[in-house]
């Protein structure tokens, strides 16, 4: 009698990838890897692994990585890190676990996108300059992700932390999220940003805590600096900065502007028609909250707009 133990392995790891679309990768490890050897050794098959979703330990993310396991793995959640305490003295410790990571990260060689969420708590520390810097090793880099949880995280970053991960994969980043955070500098943070990625495709920076005072996106400045700019999101109040001139780039390729409000004053007419006026690609516009007029929406070029978002405006 034929049983499933005569599957070919190709065949079983068919299967597994299915089980993962609706499974964390610590209940795969645990309820599935563990049922036999034969399964074990198919729950190691490298294409399983092309995401990491950061739900297993780190100590399993170090070993995995080692094996070989995630050398074809594009997305890392990095697993909760415990139990490491460093202080800015503690070189010798300091260099080991930099060791460890750019380890962790050289076996990793097609990685494309990194998330910190789960080790937010660590990025103002030395851990995370070290997490940041030695990503240097992915060399395919293209994008990452701060803090996709939907709460803000304190104390505050500074922007510094990340000029040098922007500088150095800059032309080939094509996504950067600074979302959830407590963050000091966001203009410096954003001309870095538009000087070094201009092949950036999406740009995220919403619910960050709210500043003494709001911070300023430069909108020329990150247009001449972002032509591929597909998805423009921002969240609480920024204030944008416009100069008057008579010639602008405008985002020529956006397709999706969100920047919703309880009740947005800084974002008026001009500000909305020089961020818009040369996006004919849009396809979702949120203003929730903000007071743009009637007018200055119907002379929007954009003819095939799927979803519009006018809550608490005086649209309605």
């Amino acid at each position: 009698m034929t049983t499933i133990n005569d599957l070919p392995p190709e065949i079983l790891v068919h299967i597994f990838s299915y089980v993962l679309e609706s499974e964390t990768q610590e209940n795969f490890v645990k309820n599935v890897a563990k049922v036999c050897r034969m399964w074990e050794e198919a729950s190691k098959d490298a294409s399983l692994w092309r995401y990491f979703d950061g739900t297993l330990s780190f100590p399993i993310l170090k070993n995995y990585s080692k094996k070989g396991y995630l050398r074809q793995t594009k997305e890392l959640v990095f697993s909760t890190l415990k139990k490491i305490k460093l202080k800015k003295n503690d070189n010798d410790k300091i260099n080991n676990f930099k060791l460890l990571i750019t380890k962790i990260y050289e076996n990793m060689q097609e990685l494309k996108c990194i998330n910190f969420s789960n080790a937010i708590e660590f990025l103002e520390t030395p851990i995370g300059n070290v997490l940041i810097e030695s990503s240097s090793c992915c060399i395919g880099l293209q994008k990452m992700i701060v803090n996709d949880k939907n709460f803000v995280y304190y104390p505050a970053f500074s922007y510094n932390l990340f000029n040098n991960f922007i500088e150095f994969h800059g032309p080939k980043l094509v996504s950067l999220d600074f979302s959830n955070i407590f963050l000091k500098g966001v203009k410096e943070l954003l001309l870095n940003i538009a000087s070094s990625c201009p092949n950036l495709e999406e740009l995220i920076v919403q619910n960050l805590s709210k500043l003494s005072s709001s911070p300023i996106f430069p909108i020329e400045v990150m247009q001449n600096g972002l032509p591929k700019l597909k998805v423009l999101r921002l969240g609480y109040t920024f204030i944008l900065q416009q100069k008057p001139s008579v010639k602008y780039k405008g985002f020529p390729n956006l397709e999706v502007f969100t920047y919703p409000s309880h009740s947005n004053y800084h974002f008026i007419d001009t500000h909305f028609k020089k961020l818009l006026m040369k996006s004919p690609n849009l396809k979702v516009l949120d203003i929730r909250g903000t007071h743009i007029s009637c007018a200055a929406v119907s002379s929007l070029p954009a003819s095939n707009v799927e979803r519009l978002y006018v809550s608490h405006t005086r649209l309605l």
